[in-house]
């Protein structure tokens, strides 16, 4: 049951990164029928990948068949898993958010929310 909730909110989490993405990846070029119809029905055929970042190593088949599954239906955007162990994950995290270097998306610990919140991250 739990690991099928991961499953729902990953895609949900996916759903909601993609429309983001395809939302704030306009360019100032003016626009033209085709982009328009491109853009109406939510398709683009820019390859794109996002970097998901997480620390436990038991779940990551299942973000992997989530991201597979994603990736049927969005075959232009690729999902590149990152896991690390825990303590390895929250200074790659910080470093990478410092160096503009942060996987797209992250799984956050509700322990760890505030310190990310403080720094407006």
């Amino acid at each position: 049951m739990k690991t099928k909730q991961s499953f729902i909110g990953l895609i949900s989490l996916l759903a909601v990164f993609s429309l983001i993405l395809a939302a704030c990846g306009g360019g100032a070029a003016p626009s033209n029928d085709s982009n328009d119809s491109a853009a109406a029905s939510g398709s683009s055929d820019e390859a794109v990948e996002l970097r998901y970042a997480l620390w436990d190593s038991a779940q990551q088949p299942a973000y992997e068949a989530c991201a597979a599954e994603f990736q049927k239906e969005h075959p232009n955007i690729s999902i590149k898993i990152e896991q690390s162990g825990w303590d390895d994950y929250w200074s790659t995290i910080q470093t990478g958010m410092v160096a503009g270097n942060a996987p797209d998306v992250f799984t956050d610990h509700l322990a760890k929310y505030p310190e990310f919140a403080e720094k407006a991250q």
